[in-house]
């Protein structure tokens, strides 16, 4: 507790300022985070894409920006993307390891599916990227 009430002092003191995670550090993260990402790097790229397209194009809808968190906006549009790959490479138990980080994150599932919607109603096209 010392050492974190020193942190903040010195921030203070030094009156630096900090930023939050931005929807593409979070998107970038849960790429990271992806089973699909043990199988294949490249695969796993082409998913990171379709998900950034999305999180680059949510900036352009203020109803996005303004009711969802960051975090969660990243995790829908990742769960978004992966509905654009063949289910022989993204397996439903690669698919479910993601989905159930959401609970581990401390995701409400209702908030997620909502933003998920909301995404789909506003940016309905997402680029075709070829999966091997």
């Amino acid at each position: 507790d010392e050492v974190l009430d020193t942190e903040k002092e010195m921030l203070q003191v030094l009156d630096w300022r900090l930023s939050p995670p931005t929807v593409h550090q979070f998107a970038f993260r849960y790429s990271q985070m992806h089973p699909l990402g043990r199988r294949s790097a490249n695969l796993n790229d082409c998913l990171y894409v379709i998900t950034r397209y999305q999180v680059e194009q949510s900036i352009f809808f203020p109803q996005l920006m303004m009711n969802y968190q960051p975090s969660v906006l990243a995790f829908a549009a990742m769960l978004r993307a992966e509905e654009e790959v063949n289910p022989r490479i993204l397996t439903a138990k690669m698919r479910w390891k993601f989905f159930s980080l959401q609970t581990i994150l401390g995701m409400d599932l209702h908030h997620v599916n909502e933003a998920r919607e909301a995404l789909e109603n506003l940016i309905p096209q997402v680029p075709v990227v070829l999966f091997d």
